[in-house]
């Protein structure tokens, strides 16, 4: 309901959700206030109905909130949608990541023993993820880096969550969250170090 609020007030007053500035922080609220809402069991687009409650109840004290009542609940709907759709995917890729992780937590000991590890094929979100999560051990084999290798079953790499956020959408800080209920972290450094690579490789 708050974030529901917060967003009504800074739609009204003509903020636009984006990715830089006062629009990045409007999105950050949408978004949170979604997957608190999915936590409560709700699927369907709900920041937008509760807009009307907001505008009901404090429009006689604002009146933006009344005279740009459907601007607000446009742009609520349409990013709630927008969103509805990053999340779905980039949430199965995000559980392949993780449920890989659990399912074998030898998979380094294996390719140590001269066995390849076998990635699925199909482009159902737990198979993309998947094959994320094998790539990420490979890597970290081939290079020797024993202590990547031993936190890779409790560690999503910074290039994984790169993946999700500049393939598929999905928020680095959703990916956290997500990782975190399940008792995985996330490389914000490597997350970092990745971004900055595709920041030079832009100016290249």
């Amino acid at each position: 309901a708050e974030h529901a609020r917060s967003a009504s007030f800074l739609i009204g007053d003509g903020v636009i959700p984006g990715n830089s500035g006062r629009g990045y922080v409007l999105r950050r609220l949408i978004r949170r206030g979604m997957l608190f809402g999915r936590d409560l069991g709700s699927e369907d687009p709900m920041l937008s109905v509760i807009s009307k409650t907001v505008s009901d109840h404090m429009g006689h004290v604002y009146p933006e909130l009344v005279s740009n009542f459907e601007f607000i609940q446009d742009v609520l709907e349409k990013e709630e949608k927008s969103f509805s759709r990053t999340l779905e995917f980039g949430a199965q890729v995000l559980a392949g990541m993780i449920d890989y992780r659990r399912d074998n937590p030898d998979a380094a000991e294996v390719m140590k023993d001269g066995k390849k590890l076998k990635s699925p094929s199909g482009d159902d979100g737990r198979f993309v993820g998947t094959r994320q999560a094998i790539t990420a051990i490979e890597r970290l084999v081939e290079a020797g880096d024993s202590d990547a290798i031993d936190d890779w079953r409790d560690h999503v790499s910074g290039t994984e969550a790169f993946v999700l956020y500049d393939t598929y959408g999905y928020p680095f800080e959703v990916s956290d969250e997500v990782a975190g209920e399940a008792g995985l972290s996330v490389d914000r450094e490597g997350f970092d170090a990745e971004m900055e690579a595709q920041r030079e490789r832009g100016r290249a």
